[in-house]
Formats: structure tokens, sequence, C-alpha cells
């Protein structure tokens, strides 16, 4: 028996499939017989690259259904009686209609001596955060934070369905050790008018 791999996760409804590739084990040429799989999340299509050979084979994730991350196994039934059963982990994730990308913040490790004195540097490690609304048209974010050596701006999207959240480093307050805290989201859709989203990092 042999299982394989594939994942897809989605920010709307719109988006191409995934594919995933495979071909037939040293042997007796391999025909699929029949697709099986236990969810309703995702559509599948089955191409032939060269028959016995060669398949692809198709997922499209639906976008709708339960949100969040879930693993469903597609079974393939093939005609090689060496390898009778191909099973795939289809590991599917259905953003809310609010989200954030990435989900948290993580600064890394740096040292608070050459942020101070490297303007580059500073720079490189402001981390960018966005934040989308599926089908917004006037969507508005504030955000704010319980760090107090960070700096947070705002930039909504002249599309009105995202807002990129810049967080900045203040090199003067700057501490040594590790860190945690948050980053406050608030917004104007009636869903989702608070999200919080984690920060962390170690300074040297």
């Amino acid at each position: 028996m042999f299982r394989s791999q594939a994942c897809l996760a989605p920010r709307s409804k719109s988006f191409p499939p995934r594919v995933k590739d495979f071909q037939r084990p040293i042997g007796d040429p391999l025909e699929i017989t029949r697709i099986e799989s236990p969810s309703t999340r995702f559509s599948l299509r089955l191409e032939t690259n060269q028959f016995g050979e060669r398949y692809t084979l198709l997922l499209k994730l639906k976008g709708e259904g339960k949100t969040g991350r879930t693993t469903d196994t597609i079974t393939l039934h093939t005609s090689n009686k060496k390898q009778p059963v191909f099973l795939i982990d289809a590991n599917t994730f259905i953003h809310e209609r609010v989200h954030t990308f990435p989900e948290d913040l993580d600064f890394g490790t740096f040292e608070a001596a050459q942020v101070r004195t490297n303007d580059a540097l500073r720079k490189t490690l402001t981390q960018v955060l966005m934040v989308y609304q599926d089908a917004g048209t006037n969507f508005q974010v504030t955000a704010k934070t319980d760090l107090p050596f960070l700096h947070v701006l705002e930039k909504p999207s002249k599309t009105g369905e995202q807002v990129q959240i810049e967080v900045e480093l203040k090199p003067q307050e700057l501490r040594p050790g590790d860190f945690e805290g948050h980053l406050e989201l608030l917004t104007n859709d009636r869903d989702f008018p608070r999200m919080e989203i984690a920060v962390r990092g170690r300074v040297q």
C-alpha cells in the first residue's frame, strides 16, 4: 500500500486545483479503476498522461463547509496486483471569511545593538501582516500592541478587501530577552470585530 500527501489552503472560493502526479510502481502496467473519498470539501479529477504508466490527480477545494484544517484520505483502486490501492492524505485548510496571513508574527532572534545602528537591518526585521475580508469593499482595521517597543502602521488597500499591517521595531526601547505579546486587531466587520495575533521573538 502506497501513501502520499497533498496540501491546499485557499484564501477565497476561486483558486486553481492542486495537482498530484504519480507513476506506476516497477512491474506490470497500472490502471486506476476507481477513486474514493468521504470528503465533500473538494472535487477530484483524474487525467491520464500515459495509459498504464503515469497519471495526474487534480484536487479542487470548494471553499465551503467547516472552516479550519482537515485531513481526508483519497483512495485510488488500481489493477496492479502488487499495488492494488494508493492512499493520498489530502490536507486542506478553509479560512474564516476574515482572516490573517501569517497567523502569527515571529521576529526570530536579533541583536539590539545592531538594530540601533543598522537602519537597513531594522527595516528587514519589520513584520508584515495581511488582514483579509473576502468580498470586502470598505474593510477597515485598527491595530495596537501590548509590546512597547513595537510601532504599528495600518495600510488599507484601494479595493477595500484587505489591510496591510506593518509592525516595526523601536530600537531605543529594546531590552535583552525573550518576548511574547499580542497584536490586537479591531475591525468594522460585524462577525469578526476583534482578532488577536501572537507576537514573539528574542532580543540579544
